[in-house]
């Protein structure tokens, strides 16, 4: 009992450090598995297909655990995404965009992060152009 008492004051400090570098849960941040791509229909994928891992500045695609791309992004603020993709969204959602690479002229691509699920949107509906990928936390970093 004793021992297991000074283990505990032992790693308490330890505890405390951890806490105090908990990445906000609805940051992008953190070690993310995809679910499902969306569009027409819906494909669902298996745990480990495809991993994205994003640290403060950089990023690292995963396909079935092999690395497959590694780059810097940076998230900005946009309120196109109703313009952009063709669809109506809820006032605030999607009010973020990422930005792979500096390829500030690629098709934008808005992120959304709640509940521990990040959804990229990107393309324009109307047209069958766009689609929902839904990833899921499997890591905070």
């Amino acid at each position: 009992m004793a021992v297991c008492a000074a283990a505990l004051l032992y790693l308490a400090p330890g505890c405390k450090k951890l806490q105090e570098h908990t990445v906000p849960n609805n940051s992008i941040q953190g070690v993310w598995e995809l679910i499902q791509i969306s569009w027409n229909y819906t494909i669902n994928y298996n745990p480990g297909d495809s991993v994205l891992k994003f640290t403060d500045t950089d990023y690292e695609i995963s396909k079935k655990g092999v690395v497959s791309k590694t780059g810097k992004y940076e998230l900005v603020n946009d309120t196109t995404v109703n313009a952009e993709t063709g669809l109506v969204m809820q006032p605030g959602a999607y009010t973020r965009r990422i930005i792979f690479d500096n390829r500030i002229n690629d098709p934008k691509i808005f992120i959304e992060i709640a509940n521990a699920k990040l959804t990229l949107v990107s393309g324009f509906f109307p047209t069958d152009g766009g689609a929902f990928s839904e990833y899921s936390r499997i890591l905070s970093l």
